[in-house]
């Protein structure tokens, strides 16, 4: 009887990722923008107006007023949608990417609330689209008459998990909810 050698096998290692990555990475987050990264900026603002119309919809006595400015790299976002503006909880429910939070889940229009998830796509696409990981970018500005915070982005690699970081900031607004965002990108190192 002749022994054939069996072919060597490739034998392959699962490898589990966190789901809440998926907003930590270009290609993942192209899908959750639905636009390539070059043009982040303008869907995201796009989004954020969306977010600011619907919260003025809230208030049926009041003619939506919806401002966005641009300085240099940070484009704002500002409602006239009440006297507290976003909710503090879902703010910070927003910042947890093992779930989704929306007050809109299951009332999208058809050219508004399209992604149900923006303000999860808000905290991370400046630090994806400003490079991530380096120190002091990423940043996203949430005032309202109630608290203002500037929530910072960024991925622990050692747990291989997003965090956010909510900082108090003195800065308040009379009415509705303010948010900037700014996008740096690197300079290519040559």
């Amino acid at each position: 009887m002749v022994n054939k050698l069996s072919p060597p096998r490739l034998v392959r290692s699962t490898f589990t990722t966190s789901r809440e990555l998926e907003y930590f990475t270009p290609e993942e987050l192209t899908k959750q923008i639905g636009h390539s990264l070059d043009q982040w900026p303008e869907a995201i603002t796009k989004e954020l107006i969306d977010n600011a119309l619907d919260a003025c919809e809230e208030f049926p006595n009041l003619a939506p007023l919806v401002t966005v400015t641009v300085d240099g790299n940070r484009i704002t976002v500002g409602d006239n949608a009440g006297d507290t503006g976003l909710p503090e909880d879902t703010l910070k429910n927003a910042q947890d990417y093992g779930v989704t939070v929306s007050t809109k889940a299951h009332y999208k229009a058809p050219l508004r609330g399209r992604q149900g998830n923006a303000l999860k796509t808000v905290w991370a696409a400046p630090y994806v689209y400003n490079g991530g990981g380096n120190e002091g970018i990423g940043r996203v500005e949430i005032v309202t008459p109630k608290y203002a915070y500037e929530i910072t982005a960024s991925v622990d690699q050692i747990k291989r998990k997003p965090t956010t970081t909510q900082t108090a900031i003195e800065r308040f607004v009379e009415i509705g909810t303010s948010i900037t965002i700014e996008w740096t990108r690197p300079v290519a190192k040559q």
